[in-house]
């Protein structure tokens, strides 16, 4: 073997350790329903729970929602192999009756690096008020 051919199979194997020393998010659940809920009950919450089942420290960068409905918290720190950590969906439903279904993008430096979790429910429409009927 020449010294190229040495270097081929380096750098190959050097290529064949980076793919396979990589973080994986394993979420507990990646659906929550809501079920019924009133549009001036207040907010609800929902904490999906995941754990790094990788090999190499995993990051959340950021939670992508639809719209402003719906806040998102996560992990900020360093989640090492075999720990866990959180994303929390919180939607607020005043002035949005009706049925609802929202997608959060959890963006990771995890193979793959989108994961997706859905919040779903019906939001049952407040009593409307005179104000509500004849603003002025």
């Amino acid at each position: 073997m020449n010294k190229r051919h040495i270097g081929f199979f380096v750098l190959l194997s050097l290529l064949t350790l980076a793919v396979h020393a990589q973080p994986v998010m394993k979420l507990q659940e990646d659906k929550h329903d809501f079920g019924a809920i009133k549009e001036d009950g207040g907010k609800v919450k929902h904490v999906f729970g995941f754990k790094n089942t990788g090999n190499q420290t995993l990051f959340i960068k950021d939670v992508k929602t639809p719209c402003g409905c719906t806040t998102p918290y996560w992990t900020k720190d360093s989640i090492p192999p075999g720990k866990g950590g959180y994303v929390e969906a919180v939607f607020d439903p005043l002035h949005r009756p009706g049925v609802f279904d929202k997608v959060l993008t959890i963006e990771t430096n995890a193979t793959p690096p989108n994961y997706y979790v859905t919040i779903v429910g019906d939001v049952l429409p407040r009593k409307r008020t005179v104000v509500d009927e004849y603003p002025s």
